[in-house]
């Protein structure tokens, strides 16, 4: 008897340890995934970051719902009726570029009545 008790033991340690690795290893991967996401946004505000600096700026298909609200004053009423969607149900981090493509709208035309929605 005493040899199952130990048996019993070294598999239950060596299940948790298995355990172990494989919830270290979900956790790095989803780590990675956040670090890229973020150095991405970086990157891309990054190189659109002299763009606000300009007089007379326009909305531009790389802007995404949350700038378009805030810089421009356009209400999510006016981009849910321009875009044809619920904005309450899409990302704010969403770029209307991909709004068009997913919902096979014309972009240029999308951002020329954004453009005359401004306030």
């Amino acid at each position: 008897m005493g040899k199952d008790k130990n048996s019993k033991k070294i598999t239950i340690s060596r299940f948790l340890y298995i355990f172990l690795i494989i919830l270290i290893i979900v956790l790095v991967i989803i780590i990675i995934f956040f670090i890229l996401r973020t150095y991405r946004q970086y990157e891309m505000f990054k190189s659109h970051e002299n763009y606000f600096k300009q007089s007379n700026i326009q909305i531009q298909p790389w802007m995404n719902i949350r700038i378009i609200e805030r810089r421009f004053n356009i209400t999510q009423d006016d981009l849910s009726k321009e875009l044809n969607i619920n904005t309450s149900k899409i990302s704010q981090r969403s770029t209307i570029d991909s709004i068009c493509k997913k919902n096979h709208l014309n972009c240029t035309d999308v951002v020329n009545v954004l453009n005359s929605l401004q306030k």
